[in-house]
């Protein structure tokens, strides 16, 4: 039965496999922590988390799938948004050596620090995870650790961060140039601000980011001596946002 739902499995019908792997894990035999493990996987990518976690529980008692299945558990308790799960567990599985994708784990619990607005904590496990993997930082992980650090007052570490978050080009990218564009301004660059603030206002689905980013390029166009295009902008800006709060 298990190996007849491992090659289901290795074909790609899943739920088929599932059927055999479902029958073997409740056997008492040398293929039940291999049944659960796949039954958990399937559950898993079918998005049915609760059962998924059952199966990987039990498949993780075995020595050989303690190592591979404790990032698909913080994965679950990540799209669950069950964060201080996701925190517990890491916690749990810290000291052990095995543990594959422990890089990835730690980024979890970073991102579930930061949705819990634990900024220090969440600052503290993106710079860790971003100094040992480099070459996986994407804009998304990048603008949190600056926003984390915004959120801190730790300015240097945040234009940093949300510099190369901003250089990516991808959709955190917009949030990230406005953020560095506040920065720039408590700083005194009105040049490098006014740069930020024109990026991010061309985000093409936030209409308050717009808007903010919109005034600042303007107020800072007229504060550079660009009087046409501070006057454009402005024109364009009450027309567009005739209820913003800075009318």
């Amino acid at each position: 039965h298990f190996k007849w739902g491992y090659g289901l499995f290795s074909a790609k019908k899943l739920d088929e496999a599932l059927e055999q792997f479902n029958f073997v894990k409740k056997q008492k035999s040398a293929y039940a922590p291999a049944a659960n493990y796949y039954a958990g996987f399937i559950a898993y990518t079918n998005g049915q988390y609760d059962e998924a976690l059952e199966d990987l529980r039990r498949a993780e008692l075995s020595t050989s799938y303690a190592s591979v299945v404790p990032y698909l558990i913080a994965s679950i308790h990540y799209k669950q948004k069950n964060y201080d799960a996701l925190i517990a567990y890491a916690e749990t599985i810290k000291s052990r050596s095995n543990v594959a994708n422990q890089a990835e784990i730690s980024m979890l619990v970073a991102d579930a620090y930061f949705f819990k607005k634990d900024f220090k904590k969440a600052a503290a496990y993106y710079e860790s995870y971003l100094a040992d993997n480099p070459d996986k930082s994407d804009g998304t992980v990048l603008f949190r650790a600056g926003y984390a650090n915004y959120s801190l007052g730790q300015q240097a570490k945040a234009i940093t961060y949300l510099g190369k978050a901003a250089a990516t080009k991808d959709s955190s990218s917009y949030y990230a140039s406005y953020y560095a564009g506040i920065l720039y301004l408590k700083q005194g660059d009105k040049a490098y601000a006014l740069n930020a603030f024109d990026y991010a206002r061309a985000h093409p689905h936030d209409e308050n980011l717009v808007a903010e980013s919109t005034f600042q390029f303007a107020k800072l166009s007229y504060d550079a001596g660009k009087t046409e295009q501070a006057i454009t902008v402005f024109e364009k800006f009450l027309k567009q946002y005739p209820a913003n709060a800075h009318i």
